[in-house]
């Protein structure tokens, strides 16, 4: 179920990825083309005859350089705006409803806590996180990306404890919530 729920998510998370990575593409490539035009004036400013009335062919290839300079930063707004709106949904403050789930799975879990067969340093990081998931929803308006931060800090811390063999379907239930809190955010 865990996989169903988290699949779309996944899928949003690899887009903005790929969104940032275009982004720092087109950057990188505006920046190329902005240092090439800039050597190519010079050598125009140096080599061609103020008076002449013909293009040189260095000057055509600094104009050429200006299109794909303006052509690549259309593309940088048209990514930067493809981004925003991916975004947009982390932004969005968690609903009560959500926040409700979150703090019934939280409580869950430390009531949990205690049957778990885990070292204290694992012990106090899932303390630790579910210290910070009710810090989170105790807010007025709590955030997605730091509530979703902290429930997969807390499968993680989670994922290290499971090799404790007396603790597994305590373990496993403990995931359950968790992965179940996070197909909500």
């Amino acid at each position: 179920m865990s996989t169903v729920s988290s699949a779309p998510e996944s899928d949003r998370m690899e887009r903005v990825r790929k969104l940032e990575r275009t982004q720092i593409s087109y950057r990188e490539r505006i920046a190329v083309l902005r240092t090439q035009r800039e050597a190519i004036m010079k050598l125009v400013a140096v080599s061609e005859d103020p008076t002449s009335v013909s293009k040189s062919p260095l000057s055509v290839m600094a104009a050429e350089l200006r299109s794909q300079i303006h052509d690549a930063e259309t593309m940088l707004i048209m990514t930067e705006s493809e981004l925003a709106q991916a975004l947009i949904h982390e932004k969005e403050p968690v609903s009560s409803d959500i926040v409700s789930s979150i703090s019934t799975g939280v409580q869950e879990i430390r009531g949990l806590l205690p049957a778990l067969a885990i070292s204290n340093s694992v012990r106090a990081e899932i303390e630790a996180d579910i210290v910070q998931l009710i810090a989170e929803t105790d807010r007025p308006a709590p955030r997605r990306k730091f509530a979703r931060l902290f429930l997969e800090s807390l499968r993680d811390n989670l994922a290290k404890a499971a090799g404790a063999a007396t603790a597994g379907g305590l373990i496993a239930g403990v995931g359950a919530i968790v992965a179940k809190l996070l197909g909500l955010l």
